[in-house]
């Protein structure tokens, strides 16, 4: 399983860099997307999973979304066994909290 970072650390709203697997390959094999929220005290985050055929002219859409919010640290997550869609992404819509930020990563089997 290959492991990459959608966002790493990020403390303010916005956009990962899109990924796309090794090869240029369609996202299309089995999935395990996360989200960890680190920070000191109550944190509070919102994260979009996007996907897209064309990363420069877009659209995005949005996969999913992972709110994660309580005790720092927070995890989340889930899997995705089909997914038909060139390009994925991590969008951090809100984030608050002393100290806090966000990580997201994707594992893909079959790469």
């Amino acid at each position: 399983m290959a492991v990459a970072t959608l966002l790493n650390a990020a403390s303010a709203p916005g956009p990962g860099a899109p990924y796309q697997p090794p090869g240029g390959r369609p996202v299309y094999e089995g999935k395990a997307i996360t989200a960890s929220l680190t920070g000191t005290g109550q944190v509070t985050a919102t994260l979009n999973i996007e996907v897209t055929i064309d990363p420069v002219n877009g659209p995005w859409v949005k996969l999913a979304q992972i709110t994660l919010n309580g005790a720092a640290p927070q995890a989340d997550g889930f899997s995705v066994t089909s997914l038909i869609w060139g390009w994925l992404r991590a969008n951090l819509i809100a984030i608050s909290g002393s100290g806090a930020a966000a990580t997201c990563a994707v594992g893909v089997l079959g790469v």
